[in-house]
């Protein structure tokens, strides 16, 4: 019963996660703490501010979320 629900809440938050992420990148912050680190290509970012800036430069996406449990 907890991997189930392990596997509920995680994939509930990717979901969520992904779907704002490509709608609406600055909703996702609300996910992030204020002094959140976020490593990308190498490059380190550190607290909110610089992490918004990042997503606000990448191109639009697309996810599908697909969870399988085996």
């Amino acid at each position: 019963e907890v991997f189930v629900n392990a596997l509920e809440g995680s994939t509930q938050f990717s979901a969520l996660f992904y779907e704002t992420f490509d709608s609406n990148r600055g909703d996702v912050m609300m996910l992030y703490a204020d002094d959140a680190n976020l490593v990308w290509n190498g490059t380190p970012y550190n607290g909110k501010g610089e992490i918004l800036n990042l997503f606000g430069t990448l191109p639009p996406s697309k996810h599908t979320v697909e969870v399988t449990a085996d």
